[in-house]
């Protein structure tokens, strides 16, 4: 910076210029930021002793004082705002936030559309029912539960009347249902003389209303045929203690063990039954498709035939003092309507047995109610 003209003789000092800085009035030393450079001597009483002797710059010494003189304009130099993002990541910045805000938007857009769709879908089922309701209302057609309930009961009905599907009748469901029409029906003497076959029979599995078995698997005493899919070496602990397990409790019930010696067979064959059904789900990957489902398929109606053992009445079962008998149609209906008894789903390779046994019940079904008609 250049010196300012002017200054202090003898003293070496020189005002200087200050960019943004006014000259002070008069021609003196230009103010700093705010403040006047000025000289003061003897008597000054802002000197230490207010002596020529006493100041180290030969009887001046510089102070600052407030300026006074007129408006000084705020000096300030160039910086850097490091709080400010440069130019590239505010434009990034920028550009997600666009993009953020547009993939709401859509999104708001989309589910607006989806709201929309399903309250027009609810505004047309309402038309519907109220259409409904209105014709209804006009013919007479309400109806109570009681209403509903029969409703339900004549379309199972017509379902194992008419040529009924082959999981209809192997879960039993059918057969059930014409024995309850043939129960209601009145005389067993008004239906024909429908024979049946002794071998049939051995394949028809009955129940109690009360049971939650099927003791079907268990005709052999428990000795129990598996499928391939069970047959893997991988399975061979579990399938073998399974076998032991099931034999041990089925013949405890048949010989009327103790409570004790059936409970710990029940409990083993839980156990073991439990391992194998795990290590089962475990091989989903390492099995076929179709063994894997025949597995489970398996494994289910042994639940069915495990369960069958914990009933207080599974020795009636056991010992073919509930088993299905009779001549004809009409003998087998009286025997299963004496004992309360009810036929069960069909176990693997029963299922011949179930469709024959169908068409009989339903022909003599269909014989005593005709002859039943005035």
């Amino acid at each position: 910076m250049a010196p300012v003209p002017g200054g202090i003789p003898g003293a070496g000092i020189r005002p200087v210029a200050v960019p943004g800085a006014m000259a002070a009035p008069g021609g003196g030393i230009a103010p700093v930021g705010g403040f006047n450079l000025s000289t003061t001597g003897v008597g000054n009483p802002y000197t230490s002793t207010g002596s020529l002797a006493a100041s180290p710059y030969g009887g001046y010494s510089l102070l600052t004082a407030p300026y006074t003189g007129g408006y000084i304009p705020p000096y300030s130099l160039p910086y850097y705002d490091y709080g400010r993002l440069d130019p590239y990541s505010g434009y990034l910045q920028g550009l997600a936030s666009v993009t953020a805000a547009t993939g709401q938007y859509y999104k708001n857009i989309q589910e607006a559309r989806m709201t929309r769709y399903a309250a027009n879908m609810a505004a047309l089922d309402y038309a519907r029912a109220r259409i409904k309701f209105e014709r209804d209302y006009e013919a007479g057609r309400f109806r109570n539960w009681r209403d509903e309930l029969a409703a339900e009961k004549r379309t199972a009905l017509d379902a194992a009347r008419n040529d009924a599907p082959a999981e209809m009748i192997w879960s039993g469901r059918a057969l059930n249902e014409l024995f309850k029409s043939v129960k209601n029906g009145g005389s067993l003497s008004l239906g024909a003389n429908v024979p049946l076959d002794e071998d049939v029979l051995r394949h028809i599995n009955l129940s109690t209303k009360a049971s939650s078995g099927n003791t079907g698997m268990l005709r052999n005493g428990g000795k129990l045929n598996w499928p391939s899919g069970l047959l893997d070496d991988r399975f061979k602990e579990e399938r073998e203690l399974i076998n032991k397990n099931l034999e041990s409790a089925v013949k405890s019930i048949k010989d009327g063990g103790s409570a004790e010696e059936r409970e710990s067979a029940l409990k083993e064959l839980n156990n073991s039954y439990r391992e194998l059904q795990n290590k089962l789900n475990e091989s989903t990957e390492a099995l076929p498709i179709r063994q894997y489902l025949d597995a489970k398929r398996y494994l289910a109606q042994l639940k069915d035939a495990k369960d069958a053992l914990g009933d207080p009445k599974a020795k009636n079962f056991l010992d073919n003092t509930w088993t299905a008998k009779g001549r004809t149609v009409a003998e087998l209906m009286d025997y299963m309507r004496r004992e309360g008894l009810q036929f069960n789903a069909a176990t693997p390779g029963d299922e011949a047995a179930y469709t024959a046994l169908y068409d009989s019940i339903r022909r003599f079904e269909r014989s005593m109610m005709a002859a039943g008609q005035p």
